[in-house]
């Protein structure tokens, strides 16, 4: 289970380190470091073995913390505390969270992909989702909280 703002099996957005992930999550992943040796990226999920359905796609650092993880699309086994997946419904996703702190609508025309994506953005809760342009979430990541200012 996957919860918004903290992260899923002790590896908590904010705390973990590198090391911490690998050891979780397993040691076959692609790891990118910065020229200075930091680790900035974890990522289980390449174009020719998609990562597992249990375990988050990539985990982003920053100054050698955890910053955010993101589960995508081929991570089906994982759902927030709320019930909330890869395939919910943008009214599933509203209906259970609210109405989102911010709302960022990607044109696919505009970033050369193939669809729309709307990202619904609870900095409060420390979650977002992107909703394809079939109103399904295609993605969601976690970051720690931010206070409403």
């Amino acid at each position: 289970m996957v919860l918004p703002g903290e992260g899923l099996r002790g590896i908590w957005v904010g705390h973990a380190i590198p090391d911490e992930v690998l050891a979780t999550f397993g040691s076959d992943a692609d790891v990118f470091r910065h020229d200075d040796g930091d680790v900035f990226q974890i990522s289980y999920d390449d174009l020719v073995q998609p990562a597992s359905a249990s375990r988050p796609c990539q985990f982003h650092f920053e100054h050698g913390l955890l910053k955010r993880i993101e589960v995508g699309p081929y991570q089906k086994g994982l759902l927030t505390d709320a019930g909330l997946r890869i395939g919910s419904t943008r009214d599933e996703v509203l209906a259970t969270m609210g109405e989102p702190s911010e709302e960022l609508r990607y044109r696919g025309a505009l970033l050369n992909l193939r669809d729309d994506i709307d990202t619904l953005r609870y900095l409060t809760r420390g979650i977002q989702f992107a909703i394809h342009d079939d109103g399904r979430v295609a993605s969601f990541g976690i970051f720690q909280t931010r206070r409403r200012d």
